[in-house]
């Protein structure tokens, strides 16, 4: 059985909206369906957003007001920062240094991040200093 998690605008929005617009379609639901639908999945500081609306309100509305004040299109230039200043912490794994780079890729949609990103290759750098993911501040 399929079942829509509640948004509380602690997670990630482009997340919740994916999920749901690909439940709505395999479900065939009509604008009214997505729009009840999508009210219904709004909880905390998401579920404020329902008294900023009109009652006669589309879920085009909705979905708009909650990319607005939850959604990373106004933040781009904050997690290129973070991206551009991010390092390896004390006693961070590997592996969830890669989880939080490729967040912050996949959020700001930065291209040209990605390509040497993935070509990144120490033993051909040489110099530890240009090494972002072994290299501790």
């Amino acid at each position: 059985m399929l079942k829509l998690k509640h948004y509380d605008g602690t997670e990630s929005l482009d997340t919740f909206l994916h999920k749901f617009q690909t439940m709505a379609t395999y479900l065939q639901w009509t604008e009214a369906d997505i729009k009840y639908h999508v009210c219904g999945c709004l909880e905390g500081a998401a579920g404020q957003v329902l008294t900023d609306i009109a009652v006669d309100a589309t879920s085009e509305d909705i979905i708009k007001l909650l990319k607005t004040r939850f959604g990373t299109e106004l933040q781009k230039e904050r997690f290129k920062a973070e991206l551009h200043a991010r390092r390896r912490h004390d006693n961070e794994t590997l592996q969830h240094l890669y989880r939080d780079i490729s967040r912050l890729v996949s959020v700001t949609r930065y291209s040209s991040c990605t390509s040497s990103f993935v070509e990144f290759n120490p033993k051909k750098t040489g110099n530890k200093t240009n090494n972002s993911i072994t290299n501790r501040d």
